[in-house]
């Protein structure tokens, strides 16, 4: 690896674990070739590289279990939004093989016509509340 490039999580993951395998293995060479009296060291220096090892391994094996979260969530949100856009071609009375485009044209009629019915609906009120106060008024 060069200096200037950064790794990605795996690959300094993969570089932890190999490092950690070596040292084990010189450990364990060392303990095999000691004396009696030092083996425990070499024995707490072996074991002490395999939790290590261990502990890589489950760093791994979480960044795997979340990349593959972060797939599903992935995959869920791109059916829902294929679902509310078949619902919203659908609302809009269009095919689904309209564009965008296409639904931004629809969107607007659609957006005028309420907001036309809206308007005529304020009206009306307004209408029935001076017919409203006009009755009031000659009681």
């Amino acid at each position: 690896m060069t200096e200037d490039k950064v790794p990605t999580y795996q690959e300094w993951l993969k570089e932890r674990q190999i490092a950690t395998n070596e040292n084990r293995a010189r450990a364990t060479a060392y303990h095999d070739q000691s004396a009696q009296d030092g083996k425990w060291l070499w024995t707490w220096i072996r074991d002490s590289f395999l939790e290590i090892n261990r502990v890589f391994n489950a760093l791994e094996w979480a960044e795997n279990y979340r990349l593959e979260d972060n797939a599903k969530i992935i995959q869920a949100t791109k059916e829902n939004y294929v679902k509310i856009e078949k619902v919203l071609k659908t609302l809009l009375g269009l095919e689904y093989s309209a564009t965008e485009k296409d639904i931004e044209e629809r969107a607007k009629i659609l957006g005028n016509m309420v907001e036309g019915i809206v308007d005529k609906a304020k009206r009306i009120e307004e209408d029935e509340q001076k017919l409203k106060d006009k009755v009031l008024e000659k009681e």
